[in-house]
């Protein structure tokens, strides 16, 4: 009988650590993806400025997305990611930081 509630035991805790484990694995690949599309964002934004470019950008690589601006007189108001059709993320230009910078 102590065998069998020793054995119970182990087997709950390491269900409740794999678990766990695959969580923070989630976690990690979510927050990775995060990163890796506002690289995107990034980079776009920077091509849009200096050549200013197009309103929409499609990529097929890293990741399959489209990229759209929101502007106004040239200066980006709004940028953000879509990944098949869905917004994923989004930055908009805060007003009181370009108040800030432009003094």
């Amino acid at each position: 009988m102590e065998t069998m509630t020793a054995l119970g035991l182990t087997l709950i805790i390491v269900y409740g650590i794999s678990a766990h484990q695959t969580f923070l694995l989630e976690q990690g690949q979510k927050s990775n993806r995060e990163v890796q599309l506002a690289r995107i964002i990034y980079e776009e934004a920077r091509n849009y400025r200096l050549h200013e470019g197009a309103k929409y950008i499609t990529r097929e690589q890293p990741i399959k997305s489209k990229i759209v601006f929101q502007a106004e007189q040239g200066a980006i108001q709004k940028v953000g990611i879509e990944v098949k059709g869905k917004v994923v993320l989004e930055f908009e230009k805060n007003s009181e930081v370009s108040k800030l910078y432009s003094d």
